[in-house]
């Protein structure tokens, strides 16, 4: 078997390149042509122990091969093996037969298997006579024919699986754009110029565009319209150049109306034969609201270290603030019976006469003792009662609700919102309450309803600010109001600030909106109280404004429904 030489005919690359790797692993030599002809001007040289051969190829197929060896007095007796994946029905191996195939195999076969065919076709060839190799026929003309015929129908078959495939790979086409348009992620096709080639519905839509065709026809150039700057594209190309992966840190687009998109994005260079890059694609993913969600953590976080501050605070102030309250309390009621023993003694007759007794009021500088204290302790007393609300306010914060809805006093809420900001807002405005005595209790989760009123205070400040630096006013005002009617509990926080521009008044709840100078505000504070109170309770924000007058926004909570079972009865 060492010395066996087998000769390889096959068109296909690569079952050439695997027939031929198969057969040197087991020992065998071999010789290899890609087409009949190639085949026969190969015979004329060197005479193999066995010839593998496709059927269809081109120059010459293997029928014609397999007949003009067997008409040929010194490659009569060479074993023929028919190995195809074209040629399959039962006539097409009945012609080989007849015409001197020694063995006829269908592709593909299993490894084993073929090698046991092959082996089997030399090992029947090595114990036969060589009188008894096929003859060729000498009536050639029948033969020809059935060829022909065999060789048509095949060739018909072939011209309509190739239009069959021609027609799925339009399908398989088709299918893929419709796969594109209609993805759950953003796709777009750019030039390496940044030229947008194409984009998908989707990524119009997240971008606020009309259709895709409308977002090609308005964004000449990407790194122009959608990033930030062109820096930050040649970045972006950068890292999918030397990324494997394709991808490259969050990043934000501009939408059509000017509102920032977070985005994930991966692309891929795609290259021509040189290498030169031809174009890139991008698949974007909106992580709007994961950002949105990151920012609430990182909000509600904050909320609960106020909260585990504000604990240690109430634990630590709030005894020696009761201790001193009470020892303030209880000097002014003493001092109150001293103004009153000193009043009596200056009224008794001759009592300034007395001396030891003048001498006594004299040293005691009565008038500005009995004004002066009093003021004095009065101060005191309302420091440590302001002291004391700081404590009770801060303590509300300590106790969190764990997003538990509890039935709550608004005025409460609103009362210590504002003393837990007062660092916030003292040097730039004052704060007004106009707080309704009779609202009812509302089901709500307190910790975010003071989130609410603190994002709505803090905006407040932060319009009133720019007048401030202008010298319109040393001062302005916030006024915080609730109410209530059959349906609803009503909170309004008002400024005399800025007002917001008209042109991004329908944006101001968009993520990360802001029109405050860098540094000075994430663009999540209105979004947060949006979210809280539109989506977690049920309510609405809203709000009205003029431009250099300042704003009002309104919290509307929704009031539990009242069962008619429930309602109160009033007697006749």
């Amino acid at each position: 078997m060492i010395s066996t030489l087998i000769l390889i005919v096959e068109d296909d690359d690569n079952s050439l390149t695997l027939l031929d790797t198969l057969l040197t692993s087991q020992g065998f030599k071999v010789l290899s042509a890609t087409n009949g002809l190639e085949a026969w001007n190969l015979l004329q040289k060197q005479i193999p122990d066995l010839i593998i051969s496709d059927i269809l190829m081109p120059e010459m197929d293997g029928f014609t091969l397999c007949r003009k060896c067997k008409e040929t007095e010194k490659l009569r007796n060479i074993p023929f093996v028919f190995y195809t994946a074209t040629y399959t029905d039962d006539s097409e191996a009945r012609y080989a037969y007849e015409i001197g195939v020694s063995k006829f195999l269908i592709k593909p076969m299993e490894v084993d298997l073929f090698l046991k065919e092959i082996i089997k076709v030399l090992e029947e060839h090595s114990s036969s006579s060589p009188d008894i190799s096929p003859i060729p026929p000498k009536d050639t003309s029948n033969h020809d024919s059935r060829h022909t015929a065999i060789l048509t129908n095949k060739l018909i078959k072939k011209d309509k699986e190739v239009k069959l495939g021609r027609h799925c790979v339009e399908m398989s086409e088709a299918q893929y754009r419709q796969l594109v348009e209609f993805a759950p992620l953003g796709i777009m096709r750019t030039s390496p110029k940044g030229e947008l080639q194409s984009a998908n519905q989707h990524l119009a839509a997240m971008l606020g565009y009309i259709s895709s065709d409308d977002m090609v026809e308005r964004v000449e150039n990407v790194s122009h319209v959608l990033c930030r700057n062109k820096e930050e594209w040649d970045r972006h190309l950068e890292l999918i150049q030397t990324n494997d992966q394709g991808g490259f840190p969050e990043c934000v687009l501009k939408s059509v109306e000017g509102r920032d998109i977070w985005v994930e994005i991966h692309g891929r260079a795609i290259s021509v034969e040189n290498g030169e890059v031809e174009a890139y694609e991008f698949f974007i993913i909106d992580i709007t609201e994961r950002k949105q969600a990151e920012e609430f953590r990182v909000q509600s976080e904050k909320m609960r270290a106020i909260g585990s501050l504000a604990a240690g605070l109430v634990h630590e102030v709030s005894t020696p603030c009761n201790y001193i309250q009470n020892n303030i309390n209880y000097v002014m009621d003493t001092f109150a019976v001293v103004q009153n023993v000193i009043r009596k003694l200056k009224e008794l007759p001759g009592a300034d006469q007395h001396e030891d007794v003048a001498a006594l009021l004299s040293q005691l500088e009565t008038e500005s003792l009995l004004t002066e204290i009093p003021e004095a302790l009065n101060e005191s007393k309302q420091g440590i009662e302001h002291i004391i609300r700081i404590v009770r306010s801060a303590n509300q914060f300590a106790h969190p609700s764990n997003n538990k809805m509890t039935s709550a006093n608004m005025n409460e809420a609103v009362r210590n919102s504002v003393t837990i900001t007062t660092n916030e807002w003292k040097y730039s405005a004052d704060v007004k309450l106009n707080l309704d005595q009779n609202l009812p209790p509302v089901p709500c989760v307190v910790d975010q309803i003071h989130q609410v009123i603190i994002n709505l205070i803090v905006n407040a400040v932060h319009a009133i600010v720019p007048k401030l630096k202008s010298g319109e006013f040393e001062k302005g005002v916030i006024t915080l109001g609730t109410s209530f009617d059959d349906s609803w509990i009503m909170l309004t926080c008002s400024d005399n600030g800025t007002g917001i521009p008209e042109k991004v008044r329908d944006l101001i709840f968009n993520p990360f909106f802001t029109t405050k100078e860098i540094g000075k505000g994430t663009g999540q504070g209105l979004t947060i109280a949006r979210t809280l109170v539109v989506k977690n309770h049920g309510g609405e924000l809203t709000f009205e404004t003029e431009e250099g007058k300042g704003t009002t926004f309104t919290v509307l909570l929704p009031r539990p429904k009242i069962e008619p079972s429930e309602k109160l009865i009033t007697p006749q």
